[in-house]
């Protein structure tokens, strides 16, 4: 048949079958092939997601591990399970922080910066994080960048004074006089008269040598706590500063008359 030797009506009958067979067969084949390639590819998914879940729960105890180490003070151990947690969980924040934190205790400012940046990209709005990171800042003496990190903190952590306090003093230790007093207003707008916010003012005036105003801030802070003597002894200093000995008399005689046991009122 295959030769052509056989010709007719019959060949073509007997031939008829054979190539329906024959592409029937093929079909299947293919089904065959393709099924075949499909639980192939889901059994290799299967794999990678039990290989996934396999290095998570590696991950997992590596973490309690690395606590532990820290626990019992084990700061090298600590390093080296923390590092392996990295490397499984590179796109979490936790774990670089908690090295640059143990970076920032061994001193290693240079190694915790990066770290706590890295930390930082991968959950900025974290405060913790952003606080280390002012924390590092101040170790390298890079006083004003640091405020600046803290002051932003303020502003989103409105239930926390204590980021616009650190703010303040960086501000005054970097220099900076009217970022502080920009951050005092704010917070004393939102939350009124505060009396270590306003005895901070009195003390940035004072060392700007603005007198007139740092008097009336102390003014304002013996109207807010008149049983204070030190403001008495503060706005008497500042009086006797600015050559103004009858007002310093009269206010120091008020606060005698108020505390007589206070022996700084009576010195000055």
């Amino acid at each position: 048949i295959l030769r052509g030797q056989i010709t007719g009506v019959e060949p073509r009958r007997f031939l008829y079958p054979i190539i329906m067979l024959h592409k029937h067969s093929f079909f299947i084949t293919l089904l065959l092939t393709l099924c075949l390639f499909s639980w192939q590819a889901k059994s290799q998914e299967y794999e990678f997601q039990m290989s996934d879940l396999a290095k998570e729960k590696q991950a997992e105890a590596h973490y309690i591990e690395a606590v532990k180490a820290r626990m019992l003070g084990d700061e090298k151990q600590e390093e080296e399970l923390l590092k392996l947690v990295i490397k499984s969980r590179s796109k979490e924040a936790a774990p670089y922080y908690d090295l640059a934190k143990l970076y920032l205790r061994q001193q290693k400012i240079d190694d915790a910066e990066p770290l706590i940046k890295k930390a930082i990209d991968r959950a900025d709005t974290n405060p913790w994080y952003k606080s280390l990171y002012a924390e590092i800042l101040v170790r390298e003496n890079k006083l004003e960048k640091a405020a600046d990190i803290l002051s932003d903190l303020g502003k989103t952590e409105k239930h926390n004074s204590d980021y616009q306090y650190q703010a303040v003093k960086l501000y005054e230790k970097a220099g900076k006089p009217k970022e502080a007093l920009s951050i005092i207003d704010d917070v004393i707008k939102v939350h009124g008269n505060d009396e270590v916010l306003l005895f901070e003012k009195e003390q940035i005036y004072l060392q700007s040598n603005r007198l007139e105003k740092a008097i009336e801030v102390a003014e304002l802070l013996i109207q807010l706590n008149p049983k204070e003597g030190r403001f008495y002894l503060n706005l008497g200093e500042i009086y006797n500063n600015s050559h103004q000995p009858r007002k310093t008399i009269e206010v120091y005689e008020k606060a005698i008359k108020l505390f007589p046991n206070e022996p700084s009122l009576q010195y000055g």
